[in-house]
């Protein structure tokens, strides 16, 4: 399947091990045909198969799973985002994580130090424009300067100065040269702070977004647990002793979210119920009674490596579109530095408050989707005060929903065409489009 990287890791272990394809495919029980397949991502690799290879190669079957590298692969495609004149290297993302994962880590660690120079740049170019502070910092040095360069400037020109009058002047300059030095050491420690507050905030996100990815969201020793503090501090300091305090408070943040849904819906009783509904999100949210934002958490840190169960992706944004919360699903981007696709049903659902929906979506590249959104208000209500609204959209692939039964209920309409960001997004002739795309129009389908 075109995407996946499971393919490319065996080819490039097997040559490491100098091993012919016949050899292999004799070993793991299948054809050499079929590897051949495998190895050029032209079929997908599971189960049994997955593991008699991964055998025979020495390695994990979870080092050579589906989707493994899937946010490395979208951190690369953000990369060249950036790169419109190198768009035809993206066809060749998938073969460069494979053969060189190293390299390709490396390079996205030095594009994310690259947005976060930028964006620490950003802050400093509105600070100067827009910070009160600042402002009033630079007009104060400017008027101190005006006032010394007057008054030194009589001290020079004019002869017939008495003494008085000269000690008068000296004086002047004296005190505010003392002012300017003082302003300029409060705009120097300005600056100072300023800059490692922002570099705090990027660096805590980048490690905030790494920890979560090597936990695959899911966090085990908060699942059943009576001290959840304790738990998640003990989980900070055998993981993170060095983490900063920025990012341990976002982390230790999601934790207590983790937790009190874990304590609210069960691990075992919310999967055997799960197993029964067809992982209904409504008939989960109404026995746990809990809210659907909630169970949508739940079921989108469900998957575990010994349970046979969908795999749910989740994005939760604030009215603005900002993402809030990010559980990305293989084949399912979620982008960090870009916008994304203003048709997904979480916008939609941010225009009816409280109504679930429920759509099937396709991307450019054919991939379907069940997807599940539902917008509720994160405030009390109360006369008088304007509610704020997030929007949370619950997605699994088409064919974990068929396999699991989630479509009976799903009434028939047609897909919905959807992308993850403009700038990669095939779907050249949308309306909704903001920006260019640096991805070639998508192809044309076969009637």
């Amino acid at each position: 399947m075109k995407g996946s990287l499971a393919g490319t890791r065996i080819r490039e272990r097997r040559r490491q091990l100098e091993l012919k394809q016949s050899t292999l495919a004799q070993t793991a029980g299948i054809s050499a045909s079929y590897l051949n397949l495998i190895e050029h991502n032209r079929r997908t690799v599971s189960g049994k198969v997955l593991g008699a290879i991964a055998k025979a190669l020495g390695l994990d079957p979870n080092d050579l799973a589906e989707g493994a590298e899937s946010q490395l692969v979208e951190d690369l495609r953000q990369v060249l985002a950036d790169h419109p004149d190198q768009a035809t290297a993206t066809t060749a993302i998938e073969e460069f994580i494979g053969r060189f994962p190293g390299w390709a880590r490396i390079v996205a660690t030095q594009a994310r130090q690259i947005k976060d120079d930028r964006a620490a740049i950003a802050t400093f170019m509105d600070r100067q424009n827009f910070d009160p502070h600042l402002q009033n910092t630079l007009h104060e040095m400017l008027t101190t300067i005006t006032a010394i360069r007057s008054t030194s400037g009589i001290l020079t020109t004019e002869e017939d100065i008495d003494t008085p009058q000269r000690s008068r002047f000296q004086n002047i300059i004296h005190d505010e040269s003392r002012r300017l030095s003082d302003a300029a050491q409060e705009l120097v420690s300005y600056f100072d702070h300023a800059q490692e507050v922002t570099t705090q905030t990027t660096s805590s996100q980048d490690a905030f977004e790494t920890f979560l990815t090597q936990r695959d969201h899911v966090f085990e020793e908060l699942e059943d647990t009576n001290a959840p503090a304790q738990a998640i501090a003990d989980i900070l300091r055998q993981d993170l002793p060095r983490a900063t305090a920025e990012t341990r408070a976002k982390l230790r943040e999601r934790m207590a979210v983790y937790a009190q849904d874990a304590a609210l819906m069960p691990l075992a009783d919310f999967l055997a119920l799960g197993q029964k509904t067809a992982f209904s999100p409504d008939l989960l949210s109404a026995t746990f009674g809990a809210d659907l934002h909630a169970t949508f958490r739940r079921l989108a840190t469900l998957k575990r490596r010994d349970l046979d169960v969908p795999r749910f992706g989740l994005v939760i944004v604030n009215a603005a579109g900002q993402p809030q919360f990010r559980r990305p699903l293989e084949d399912f981007s979620l982008p960090r530095f870009t916008s994304i696709c203003a048709l997904w049903p979480a916008f939609q659902a941010l225009s009816v408050p409280g109504q679930p929906l429920s759509d099937i979506i396709v991307l450019p590249n054919g991939r379907e989707f069940l997807a599940r959104a539902i917008a509720l208000s994160g405030s009390p209500t109360a006369f008088g005060r304007t509610p704020s609204f997030s929007s949370a959209m619950l997605v699994t692939s088409l064919s974990d929903a068929h396999r699991f039964g989630m479509l009976a209920q799903q009434a028939p309409h047609t897909p919905r065409q959807v992308g993850t960001s403009c700038r990669l997004c095939q779907q050249i002739d949308c309306f909704a489009r903001s920006e260019p795309s640096i991805l070639p129009p998508a192809p044309a389908k076969s009637p």
